[in-house]
């Protein structure tokens, strides 16, 4: 599971059809992982986004907009490349947000 800050706008949010998750291993401009969700396989409620799926590698992604925060789990990824921090990239529309990560949790 991966988590971080996110200072994207609910306008924003509300004109993009797509979002796209990316994470980076240090000093590495090639994401070890990257995915593309449509908005269309969500839902949307009081300022929360939720996607869930089974038949990809994100299962789970929620982005909070009132509360700045989004979170993602996902499987088969190989993480061996990763220490306990990642480079997280998400694109929301014309939002590009892009941080360090420390909390990392390999299953």
């Amino acid at each position: 599971m991966i988590g971080s800050s996110l200072d994207t706008t609910e306008q924003q949010f509300l004109d993009a059809d797509t979002i796209y998750v990316a994470v980076y291993s240090e000093n590495d401009d090639t994401p070890i992982f990257s995915q593309t969700i449509n908005i269309a396989a969500g839902s949307y409620v009081n300022g929360k986004f939720t996607y869930r799926s089974s038949g990809s590698n994100i299962t789970s992604l929620q982005l909070d907009l009132y509360n700045d925060s989004f979170y993602f789990v996902a499987r088969r990824i190989d993480l061996n490349e990763l220490g306990n921090e990642a480079t997280l990239e998400i694109k929301v529309g014309d939002y590009l947000g892009q941080g360090l990560s420390s909390y990392i949790e390999k299953w």
